[in-house]
């Protein structure tokens, strides 16, 4: 139980941090007039980011042997949105 909740902890954290990147992201591309294919690859990860939200929150009801599956689940979706979120602010950059 305790790993569960260090993990719920982390998750959490992460949304929490991956939310405010998104937010800066979404002003950065309002200032820089950024072309359609940048747009549309950020509200693909606004999609995911509420995808790993639900996920987060489908996490909060699974019993202890349920949860050890779905964490594998939850963190294959957190790396997937990780490497989007870095993709899409090296595409800001340039």
């Amino acid at each position: 139980m305790a790993d569960q909740n260090a993990y719920k902890r982390r998750i959490e954290a992460e949304l929490k941090e991956w939310r405010a990147k998104m937010d800066q992201i979404q002003a950065q591309i309002e200032k820089k007039a950024a072309d359609a294919e940048i747009r549309t690859e950020i509200d693909q990860l606004r999609n995911k980011l509420k995808e790993l939200e639900n996920k987060y929150e489908s996490l909060q009801n699974k019993g202890d042997e349920a949860w050890k599956t779905f964490k594998v689940s939850l963190d294959s979706a957190a790396n997937e949105f990780q490497s989007g979120l870095m993709k899409a602010v090296d595409k800001l950059k340039k």
